[in-house]
């Protein structure tokens, strides 16, 4: 997935789907000299006709504590 077009040249972007019809891009830039790592969470433009803005919140703020917690499989 090319994300250079909107965002720059990001590390990673991930493409997922935690609820039916709510697609979430993950958009990764590693930390360089200047700037500190980024990462962005991206919703499809159609995402407030399946949810209202409290439900996208609290689904953007669910979605970041998972990702920041370490995986469990790891050593």
């Amino acid at each position: 997935m090319d994300t250079t077009d909107a965002f720059g040249p990001a590390e990673a972007a991930l493409l997922f789907q935690p609820l039916p019809r709510v697609p979430v891009l993950l958009v990764f830039w590693d930390r360089e000299e200047e700037f500190e790592a980024e990462a962005r969470l991206l919703f499809d433009e159609t995402v407030t006709e399946h949810l209202d803005i409290e439900s996208i919140l609290f689904l953007s703020e669910r979605l970041t504590e998972l990702l920041r917690q370490p995986c469990l499989w790891q050593a």
